[in-house]
This record gives C-alpha cells, sequence and structure tokens, in this order.
C-alpha cells in the first residue's frame, strides 16, 4: 500500500519531473507509487486503479496536458475523497477540482530546498497518518543533481525538424460496395423491406518494397493492385477463399501473399502470387500444431488467420489464426518450420518480426517478445502495435492510449488524445514518428522520440479500418469507410 500515488501526463519532460518529486518523497520516508511500478505483462487500468483505491493520498500535477487528459482526470475522480494536488503550470485545475487548494510548484525546477515543496510533504504526511523521516544521506544526494528544465518554458510543440504535417493526395475508390436487406418487422410480421448499399471495408493495406504499388484487400473478396502515384487499378487477384482475411506484399519480393485458409480443407494456408502477373506461385501450410484445430471450415473463424508478419527479407513467415495459441514460424518456400514459441494462454490476436529476426512479437491477453530461438524475452501490457525498425522499442495499444516500451520491457511514455479505442499503432520505416488510429476514424501521427502529436487527420466519423506506410516514410495510407485516403507527410 503506498502513501501517495501521483497521477501527471505522461511527456519525458513531465515524466523527469515526476521523477525528482518522487525521489525526494521517498527521502523523506514515504512509500510512493508512479506508473515506474507498473508490472511488465499486467493490465495496466486494472492494476493503476487497484494502486489509487489502497493509496491514502492521490496527487494529480496540474499543468497544461494533464488538465484535459482523459487518464489524469479519470485517476483524480478514482481518487476525489482523497486528493492533495500540485499546481506546476499557470493552469486552472478542471472545473470539479478548482476549490482544492493545490501546491505552487509552478516553474520548479527540481529543488528540494522549496517551500511550498516543504508544505506539500508534511500535508501527505499528516495525510497518510505517518511522521516524515529525513534520509539525510538521500537529501544530500537531491541537492547535488542538475536543475530541471521548468514546465513554463515547455510549449509542448513538435520538434522543428521533420515530418510536421499531413496533406492528403490521392483516394483509391476502393472494392466496390455490398448490398443488404433492411427489415421493419412488427409482432413477427415483415411491414417493408428496403434494399441498401454500403461500401465494402478494406481490412488491409499494403506497399510494394519501392513504394510504387499498393495492395489493398477486403470484403469485396478479392486483391486489388493499384498504381500509389496515379491511383490506376493495375490489377484483381481473386484467391476464391470462403472467408478472405488480407492481403500484403513480401518484402524484398515482387510476390502478394493472401491468407485465409478455408478453401484447403480446413488447414490455414496461404497464397503466394506473382504481383506483376497475377500468377498464383504456391500455397504454403504452417508445420502441424496438435492444439491448433479446426473443426468446420466452412463456418469456424478459427480456419482464418487473422494476423501474418514476414521478415525482413522476405522469407520467413509469423502467422496466427482465430484459435491460436501457439502461432507458428516457417520458411513460405519449403514449409519447414523456423522457431518454435511457448503458447499463450489466449488466442493469439496479432504478430510482428524484428529486423533481422532478431525478435518474434505475439499478443493475446499480453504482449510477449521472443528471442531469435523463440525463447520469452520480456513482456509488457496491451495488445501489439509494432517493433522499431532498430528492435529497441515497441508500441502498444489498450483502450484509448498508446504506449511506447523499450524491448526490454521498460515502459517510457503514453500516446494520449484519441477519444475512442486505439485500433493499432505503426512505426514509420525510420522509426522516427508512430501513426494510430481510433474506430471513430481520426488518425495521428506522434513524435517516437518525445511522443509529441505532429498531426491529426480527422475522419469525419468514417470508421478508419487500417492504415500502413510507404517504405521511404513520407506517404501513409488510411483506409477509411471503403477507400483508401493517400497523404503526404511533410
Amino acid at each position: 500500500m503506498a502513501d501517495i500515488f501521483l497521477s501527471y501526463r505522461n511527456t519525458p519532460t513531465r515524466r523527469a519531473v515526476v521523477e525528482r518529486l518522487a525521489a525526494i518523497l521517498e527521502a523523506y520516508g514515504l512509500d510512493v507509487w508512479w506508473d515506474y511500478g507498473l508490472e511488465a505483462g499486467s493490465q495496466f487500468y486494472e492494476q493503476i486503479f487497484a494502486e489509487i483505491a489502497s493509496a491514502k493520498v492521490v496527487t494529480p500535477l496540474w499543468c497544461s496536458e494533464s488538465v484535459k487528459s482523459e487518464w489524469v482526470l479519470m485517476e483524480a475522480a478514482a481518487g476525489k475523497d482523497k486528493l492533495v494536488p500540485i499546481r506546476l503550470q499557470e493552469v486552472q485545475p478542471p472545473k470539479d477540482y478548482q476549490p482544492l487548494q493545490a501546491a505552487n510548484l509552478i516553474n520548479w525546477t527540481g529543488s528540494i530546498d522549496r517551500d511550498d515543496l516543504t508544505r506539500f510533504v508534511e500535508t501527505v504526511a499528516e495525510r497518510a497518518g505517518v511522521a516524515p523521516k529525513k534520509r539525510m544521506s538521500l537529501l544530500l544526494q537531491m541537492r547535488q543533481l542538475p536543475q530541471l528544465a521548468a514546465l513554463a518554458s515547455e510549449t509542448g510543440s513538435a520538434p522543428k525538424r521533420g515530418v510536421t504535417r499531413a496533406s492528403e493526395r490521392l483516394v483509391l475508390p476502393g472494392h466496390g460496395q455490398r448490398s443488404y436487406v433492411r427489415k421493419r418487422e412488427a409482432f413477427g410480421i415483415t411491414l417493408s423491406e428496403e434494399t441498401r448499399y454500403e461500401p465494402n471495408k478494406i481490412w488491409t493495406i499494403s506497399f510494394s518494397s519501392d513504394g510504387r504499388r499498393i495492395v489493398t484487400s477486403g470484403q469485396g473478396y478479392d486483391a486489388r493492385i493499384w498504381d500509389s502515384e496515379s491511383g490506376a487499378l493495375v490489377r484483381v487477384i481473386n484467391p476464391r477463399h470462403y472467408i478472405f482475411a488480407g492481403a500484403v506484399f513480401l518484402p524484398q519480393h515482387d510476390l502478394i501473399a493472401s491468407y485465409s485458409g478455408v478453401e484447403h480443407g480446413g488447414q490455414r494456408g496461404i497464397d503466394i502470387w506473382d504481383a506483376t502477373t497475377g500468377a498464383h506461385i504456391r500455397t504454403t501450410f504452417a508445420p502441424p500444431d496438435e492444439g491448433d484445430e479446426v473443426k468446420d471450415p466452412q463456418s469456424d473463424w478459427g480456419a482464418v488467420y487473422r494476423s501474418v508478419a514476414f521478415s525482413d527479407d522476405g522469407k520467413v513467415v509469423l502467422a496466427a489464426g482465430h484459435t491460436t495459441y501457439e502461432p507458428s514460424v516457417w520458411d513460405w518456400e519449403t514449409d519447414e518450420s523456423h522457431v518454435w514459441f511457448i503458447a499463450h494462454e489466449t488466442p493469439v490476436d496479432c504478430v510482428r518480426i524484428g529486423k533481422g529476426r532478431e525478435f518474434f512479437l505475439t499478443s493475446s491477453d499480453q504482449v510477449v517478445i521472443h528471442d531469435a530461438e523463440g525463447d520469452r524475452y520480456s513482456k509488457v501490457s496491451g495488445s501489439l502495435g509494432d517493433i522499431s525498425p532498430d528492435n529497441k522499442r515497441v508500441v502498444t495499444r489498450e483502450r484509448t492510449l498508446a504506449r511506447v516500451w523499450s524491448i526490454d520491457g521498460t515502459f517510457q511514455f503514453d500516446l494520449e488524445g484519441h477519444s475512442r479505442y486505439v485500433e493499432d499503432a505503426l512505426f514509420s520505416p525510420s522509426g522516427d514518428t508512430i501513426l494510430t488510429y481510433c474506430e471513430s476514424g481520426d488518425a495521428k501521427v506522434w513524435n517516437a522520440t518525445n511522443g509529441a502529436l505532429i498531426t491529426t487527420l480527422a475522419g469525419e466519423y468514417a470508421r478508419t479500418t487500417c492504415c500502413a506506410y510507404a517504405p521511404d516514410g513520407k506517404s501513409i495510407a488510411i483506409a477509411r469507410w471503403g477507400k483508401v485516403h493517400i497523404y503526404a507527410l511533410e
């Protein structure tokens, strides 16, 4: 049980302030909890609110970012009966918390010799029912630390170099429409029937290695290849799968992989196609897995691959289906197994391969990072988004947040700003930016170094279903309501 829970908007600058504040409080003998204490692999939402419930004092740190942070406001509401807030900047606290007196740490640079800080420590100790005990050796170390940058001087803007904005340059028409009948009934009697039409949703987008073509797949049960500059439809590949899950370009190859598996006798298969001619090359199958069986290939979603990833040389595939507890990794040309994993306790929903096959990532109720031999290297909470091109960071998603972690499972910072659940998060090919999108349609581009928001691409309530970066990182493709919007990043 912590004496004090610190709630803040997680950016690198603010995190440094919280880290210094927590160290000072601990030097006074107080037990402090902040999100540094998150357990790798845990469901952070449940852990955070359990810590709030058990803490004796909850301290929201009000600043220009935290006053509009959904998570800080939720944490403050959960601990409303034991709040001792702090003001870090000249901002008005949210309306519900304005009557509460807040400790004045505006322009604080991390010094322990500030009267407002001393009074705050005394207040927390009194509310927690403990007597502050000065640990002189630690306090002496605090005095020797360098000053922090005051938050009052922080603009919160993205760096002036690199990507600063995005502009739409092209729209692909998508996969046509589908019809359905809408009935009005009363007391079991059909009063009227109306045929309606809506665009076929697009499930996957993938750029070719040279960035000149895009392949899309969706409800139309086909894959379509487009010219990424002109938007012209180049070719249609019809795999004739009963359920068609997706299609991607193979890295470093002029080939396309389509996946579902239901037309292969219930055994999941991945079909390889020539991207230029549309000719079918072969069907590759995962090595047998006794614990991964499909009972009815025509109705069981277990017959469908839900996530497929290829190595950066395009030779090895990692795949998982709706009933997969132990994803398969194999050479698609020979169907030979590459590495085996320890099974998850729940079905795997997303997979990724790091550069040079150094890491394999699988996600179910948590994200597990495997090394090149298939052994567990680390784990983090949430659902898998992506691994950075340098294999040093991972981005995950849970509820309305995306979270950035180091590859060893150490939490770094949040990407907070979506109003709905984050559907996916992707690193750019250079690793400098991160692309996220939510079910409301909005997509956001973030600075991957400090978490600053670069730009928001509003979806106008048209649900976004998938996104992709071009190989050069200068364009992104976003599928919304059956069409693909291509943006130039500048």
